[in-house]
């Protein structure tokens, strides 16, 4: 039963991230018109599946534990203000939703969450291998993966090292263990919350999950755009 809730959890994650609304032009408010009445109910849904997938993934070491309630304090604010904030000021007062959803605060809010969920993912994939070689390269990742928010073409960087990573890990400890830490890592690139990229992310993390169960190891208790998950970015 904890092998399917460790599965079915990010796959239905998944689905309700592709229901949420992109756009490339127009206004924060446009969306949430065409939306309709689901764009408030879709965010509290988000609130509440990032907190049951923080619960199936719950790690035994106190950085992991520390890095998911840091995520899910900012995930939830930013998805409160996103969702629920912005979507109740768009039918009456369309400016003052774009406002509220372009705003500075919003931003590195969003880039906040971003950050410490590829943190928190990455010590979820390093949990099951800790070897130190591999904690550097998780740190390399996340490193280039923060300044991806900057330099875009930084996400070479981290993507190389992911690659390395993966490679590192199938030497040392067999190939169904570098697929895990891979599949956690790839996840930790994701963007978030919004579309196709984010449904993979969680996809990812319901293969590492199965594959983790295939590997024999404990499900229970071990452990896990630029930054922002923006729609306009994907």
């Amino acid at each position: 039963m904890r092998v399917w809730m460790t599965v079915g959890v990010p796959l239905v994650l998944g689905i309700l991230q592709l229901t949420h609304p992109t756009w490339a032009d127009g206004e924060v408010a446009q969306a949430v018109a065409d939306a309709g009445a689901w764009w408030i109910p879709l965010h509290l849904l988000l609130i509440a599946g990032y907190v049951a997938l923080a619960l199936t993934l719950w790690p035994v070491h106190r950085v992991g534990r520390a890095l998911l309630v840091a995520f899910l304090v900012c995930n939830t604010a930013f998805l409160a203000l996103d969702g629920v904030v912005v979507g109740s000021l768009a039918p009456s007062n369309p400016s003052a939703a774009d406002a509220a959803w372009n705003s500075p605060w919003t931003t590195t809010l969003a880039d906040l969450t971003g950050a410490l969920w590829c943190a928190a993912l990455l010590s979820l994939a390093v949990g099951r291998s800790p070897q130190r070689q591999l904690i550097q390269l998780a740190l390399l990742i996340w490193v280039a993966f923060v300044a991806s928010l900057f330099t875009p073409a930084a996400i070479l960087v981290s993507s190389l090292a992911l690659v390395v990573a993966v490679y590192r890990t199938y030497l040392g400890r067999g190939p169904r263990a570098g697929v895990t830490f891979g599949l956690f890592a790839l996840a930790a690139l994701a963007r978030q919350h919004v579309g196709v990229e984010a449904a993979l992310g969680m996809l990812w993390i319901a293969l590492a999950a199965l594959s983790e169960a295939l590997n024999g190891g404990r499900t229970r208790g071990r452990s896990g755009p630029a930054a922002s998950s923006r729609p306009e970015s994907d």
